[in-house]
């Protein structure tokens, strides 16, 4: 008996590696052994971002360290590389997040909310001090426990507990929280910050003021009636706290005589309404809707603002020159507040925010964002895609296409209207617009349509002045030109709209090859003849069924994903008279289809990524899965033969072990010139049934797989030898 050592995808250290093609043991052969063989996926894929974006609503930061809570997990980022947050970990917690705080290397989370029919609070302790490993070191939950905010003081956590007032947590021993005393205050309890010995608390409308010199005996002090609705997030610096109070602004406190607090400014920013307030060395970040104000408060009777930080922010946290604001569109940005009046942007932690378009070009990747803008990865090891530049492109960008060392953005600019942004990828970290093409009035590019191919650049978009009508789907051709004369050549209007004007369906997919173009319209699969540029037709039609998302070209044929659970083939030698050929059933809803070479087909899905061998009547020979859960399929190219798919919200995904199983496991022992026995099990230890997969002399198999029969991914591996 011999063994295998199974390695993790990221760590392969190999003294000895063995390589063979998908297709000497997944496709039948004379071997009845390896006929047997189940369909099984390669490795899981590479992601960047590795975590979903998703929303973030608050950042508290602890040295070089941010615990980031978003919509999904809580994670934490590493704030050392300026340019760019690095993720480090991050956890999933059972109830909705409510308020985080982090100090020394700790994280403090509130939870809360239904099990099955009663209401749950939960206080979470942390222990973050090896960052990338963060382990839940104690838990305190109790019904009907509505916690709203936490503020780390003296070994206490000290909580905002919504009608239950506030409460206080002794947290000196990590493992085992406990309660120490809580005091009701009449009404619901926001936010608190502590301000000497004092707790200072928002309560509904009002300002109120706790004795914590005992913190095992509460004590409240006094209060004031602000005349608001809800008084919301508060900040203290020595004897003055300041709070967001709506469309009031930020109201600043004076609390130097706690029995009777005072107020003593308030700054209202016109429009807007504030939720969320820090202070750094004098000023006071004001989180609101339409941005960060930014507001000198060294007269702490008359306060000044001075700049605005632009976007929508949910919360802001500042120190050392450093803003970490978390906005509703771009998620966790920085920016330097050295100079507070003159604001920089120094980064977005998870720049893809939506993935929606994708093109390659060499080992570079192009991905835009609706929201950000231009994304280029370097993609030269797939296994380990990295983050190389952004560019904004001041509009929604919705599609990308790559040519010559050019990548091709179309932009819906706003006002209605459309444009061609091209953007000079030769120095890949530092890539840079060149120039624009008016496409003329653009609405509703939700679907767009961006091919480059031999010269020209071919868009497809809703064409007219508003959603309402009329509108027209629309498709330009455009020059490629090294002298700066980007110029439309020639338009179609796309066949089959409505008499009325009306676009009935938008356009899905276009793929060009050899002056022959197919674009998918609804269930129609149009056939264009491009070869003239500047006189582009549509020849023959054919109704595929379902909505047409995806087309790949090979030859006379193309392949189409439609959104059903099957790829439809069609020949297209006839232009005028296209035909479908047949099917392949695939695992899935299919919505984006690939071409590896003439042998291969890769088909992604609301499921997955799914790989055909067209040599076998589209036999499946894989299929691999988002271990994240619910995605958004938006497209999927083949960069070098890995195949990249945009994913909506979940970014870039690469899937480096596609095709040809090159994943390999590593042999720590054994004699190579005797054949190796392969087996599997579903589970290790007890129980584990170990059969034989095939008998091969070279060992290459996936580490971890799904089996698209029961869609497990617990299969193990190991080799015998004689």
């Amino acid at each position: 008996m011999r063994s295998i050592q199974q390695r993790g995808f990221f760590g392969w250290l190999g003294t000895i590696w063995f390589q063979m093609m998908i297709a000497s043991w997944l496709v039948p052969t004379a071997t009845a052994t390896a006929a047997a063989t189940p369909a099984l996926a390669p490795i899981r894929f590479a992601a960047v971002p590795s975590h979903p974006a998703g929303r973030v609503d608050d950042v508290v930061v602890d040295g070089d360290v941010a615990a980031v809570m978003g919509e999904f997990d809580l994670q934490w980022k590493n704030l050392a590389a300026v340019d760019r947050p690095d993720y480090l970990a991050s956890l999933r917690f059972e109830l909705p997040m409510r308020a985080v705080a982090a100090t020394n290397g700790f994280t403090y989370l509130l939870t809360g909310g239904t099990r099955g029919s009663q209401y749950i609070g939960q206080f979470y302790v942390i222990d973050n001090r090896a960052p990338s490993v963060p382990r839940v070191a104690g838990i305190l939950e109790r019904t009907n426990w509505f916690n709203s905010d936490v503020v780390i003081h003296r070994g206490n956590a000290y909580l905002a507990a919504g009608i239950d007032g506030l409460h206080v947590v002794d947290v000196s021993n990590p493992e085992a929280p406990r309660l120490r005393a809580n005091l009701g205050l009449g009404g619901t309890a926001w936010s608190v910050t502590i301000s000497s010995n004092r707790a200072c608390l928002a309560v509904d409308g009002s300002f109120r003021v706790v004795d914590i010199s005992n913190p095992d005996r509460l004590l409240a002090r006094g209060g004031l009636d602000l005349g608001l609705l809800v008084f919301g997030g508060l900040a203290s610096s020595g004897s003055e706290v300041l709070g967001a109070g709506g469309t009031e602004g930020l109201i600043i406190l004076d609390v130097a005589s706690a029995p009777a607090p005072r107020e003593l400014a308030r700054l209202r920013f016109p429009g807007a309404r504030a939720s969320a307030v820090s202070v750094d060395g004098g000023f006071a970040y004001v989180s609101t809707d339409t941005g960060v104000q930014v507001v000198d408060v060294t007269t702490v009777s008359a306060p000044v603002a001075v700049a605005t930080i632009s976007g929508a922010a949910r919360t802001a946290s500042v120190g050392v020159g450093r803003a970490y604001v978390c906005d509703v569109n771009l998620g966790l940005v920085t920016y330097d507040v050295s100079t507070p009046a003159a604001p920089k942007r120094v980064s977005i932690a998870e720049p893809i925010r939506s993935a929606q378009g994708l093109a390659v070009q060499g080992h570079l990747a192009f991905v835009v964002d609706p929201t950000t803008g231009f994304h280029l990865m370097d993609m030269s090891h797939p296994s380990a895609p990295r983050y190389a530049a952004h560019v904004e492109v001041g509009g929604r960008a919705v599609a990308v296409a790559a040519s010559e060392g050019r990548a091709f953005v179309s932009v819906e600019a706003g006002r209605g209207k459309g444009e061609l942004v091209i953007i000079d990828t030769t120095e890949p970290n530092q890539p840079k617009e060149l120039r624009r093409v008016d496409l003329g009035s653009a609405v509703g590019v939700i679907y767009p349509v961006l091919e480059a191919e031999q010269g020209h650049v071919y868009v497809g978009y809703l064409r007219g002045t508003s959603a309402a009508g009329p509108t027209t789907n629309r498709l330009d051709i455009v020059t490629i030109s090294t002298a700066g004369e980007e110029a439309v050549v020639a338009g179609l209007d796309f066949v089959g709209d409505t008499a009325a004007g009306a676009a009935r369906y938008p356009l899905g997919d276009l793929a060009v090859d050899a002056g022959r173009a197919c674009l998918g319209y609804g269930p129609t699969l149009q056939v264009l003849e491009v070869a003239e540029a500047t006189n582009p037709r549509v020849r023959g039609s054919v109704d595929v069924g379902g909505v047409v998302s995806g087309v790949a070209l090979q030859g006379s044929r193309a392949y189409v994903a439609n959104g059903t659970s099957r790829v439809l083939v069609v020949d297209i030698s006839d232009p005028a008279q296209p035909a479908k050929l047949g099917e392949y059933p695939v695992a899935d809803a299919a919505w984006e289809v690939a071409l590896a070479d003439e042998t291969l087909l890769y088909v992604l899905g609301s499921g997955g990524l799914e790989l055909l061998d067209l040599r076998a009547s589209g036999r499946s020979l894989g299929f691999s899965v988002d271990p994240r859960g619910y995605w958004i399929p938006r497209a999927l190219v083949i960069a070098n033969g890995t195949p990249l798919a945009a994913i909506g919200r979940y970014g870039l995904s690469a899937f480096p072990s596609f095709p040809g199983g090159r994943t390999a496991l590593q042999v720590t022992e054994g004699d190579l010139a005797l054949p190796f026995t392969i087996e599997a099990t579903d589970r290790l230890g007890a129980g584990g049934n170990w059969s034989q997969i095939l008998s091969t002399n070279t060992a290459t198999l996936p580490l971890e797989v799904i089996d698209p029969a029961t869609r497990q991914d617990a299969r193990f591996f190991r080799v015998r030898q004689p």
